[in-house]
This record gives C-alpha cells, structure tokens and sequence, in this order.
C-alpha cells in the first residue's frame, strides 16, 4: 500500500515538473495542426522559420525568454496572416496558453483561444480565463446594434511579447469605408447605420490585465 502511495506521489511531482519546465517551443510542438494552421517551425542558420500556406520559407519571431511566437504570412500578397503564440505562467508554474489569429486584406478576422495541457492532452478554457467582450465594451453606454447579416466588425486580441496584459481593437473599416461613401456606394439607409456605428464608438482599444492568482484576465 506505502509503495502504491508513494509512486502516484512521484508520478504527480513528475508531472508538475514536466509542465513547469515546458518552454513556449515545446508547447508549440504539441499543439494539433488544426490550431497553428499547419505553421510547423523549424531551426535553421540561427534563425527560426516557417513555411508560407502559399509554400515559400518565411522567417518567424520566436522569443523563447518572453515565451513568445510570432508567424507573419503575406501569402500570395493579398492580404497577411498574423498568428501568435504565448506562454503565461500559472502560480503552479504550469503554462497557460494563448493564441490569437488575425487576416487582413483591408478588412479584418480574429480569433483568439486558451488552451491548458493536461494529462497528455490539450482543453480548451477560454471560457473560463476571458471575461465576455462584445462590441458592447467598445460603443457608448446606449447604442444599439441593428441586425446585420454578417457581424461588420470584429476585436482583435494582441498577445504580448512583453509584460503580460492584451489590447483589444475593434476593426470595423467596412463601416467607416460606408460611412465615408469610399470605395463603395450604398443606400442612404446603410449608410445612415454605418456613420452611427461609427459615431457610437467610444473606445478602439481596451486592455485585459492578467490575474494570475486567479488565473483569468480582467477587463481595465
């Protein structure tokens, strides 16, 4: 029975230990294809790269210190493909983390998830470390949003290289482009909603700070 105890108490230390001394590049080592969009990197003349989806070596930023990757792809150069990934430390030591997507071609879409590997398998817990952010957060106090078909907006999470807090933008240049009758001509009635929109925006940018006693961000 003492021998049964004392090997899952050294199998518990043997796992904390692993996760603890995980840097951002095994991390990123052990995330499935699905969430890095197949950006495996690799090594190479004292520099880390990847390769392009359009199939060409393109030089990446990895700060192993600040547990920081950062994947820059122009593509075909019709728009850039932002990807980056961070390693926020736990009180424990083991590693929450972040990865945040980002396209633009004149318009903008993001995505941003958390992630936790535990017991040799990854789970999802953005739910529990981001509080809920809509546009909501970025428009004055009585604006109401009409209904679009398509959301014409979207928030961008910028993970840090340094320091540990997250800016938030909202990109909403389709109903800037509308308001301003740039580019394209719309009704007096889109046109009316748009400049609204725009009018109604009381912040572009936000900032969560990260709790890391409690293991979640917070709205400033």
């Amino acid at each position: 029975m003492k021998k049964i105890i004392l090997s899952s108490f050294i199998l518990i230390i043997c796992i904390f230990s692993f996760s603890q001394n995980l840097s951002i590049i095994d991390y990123y080592r052990l995330l499935p294809d699905s969430l890095i969009h197949y950006y495996e990197i690799f090594y190479k003349d004292n520099k880390w790269y990847t390769n392009s989806c359009a199939e060409y070596e393109i030089e990446i930023l990895v700060d192993i210190k600040n547990g920081y990757i950062e994947i820059n792809d122009e593509g075909t150069g019709g728009g850039r493909t932002t990807v980056k990934t961070v390693l926020f430390r736990k009180t424990d030591g083991s590693g929450l983390i972040g990865i945040s997507y980002h396209f633009y071609d004149g318009f903008a879409d993001s995505d941003i998830k958390f992630l936790e590997y535990k017991n040799n398998e990854w789970v999802f817990v953005t739910n529990e470390v981001l509080p809920e952010i809509t546009y909501r957060n970025f428009m004055s106090d009585d604006y109401e949003l009409p209904y679009f078909e398509f959301p014409p907006f979207s928030i961008y999470y910028d993970l840090p290289q340094f320091g540990s807090s997250i800016k938030l933008t909202i990109f909403y240049d389709i109903l800037k482009m509308q308001c301003d009758g740039e580019f394209m001509e719309v009704s007096k009635e889109e046109k009316e909603i748009a400049c609204n929109f725009v009018k109604n925006i009381k912040n572009e940018n936000l900032t969560l700070i990260w709790d890391k006693q409690n293991t979640r961000f917070l709205l400033k």
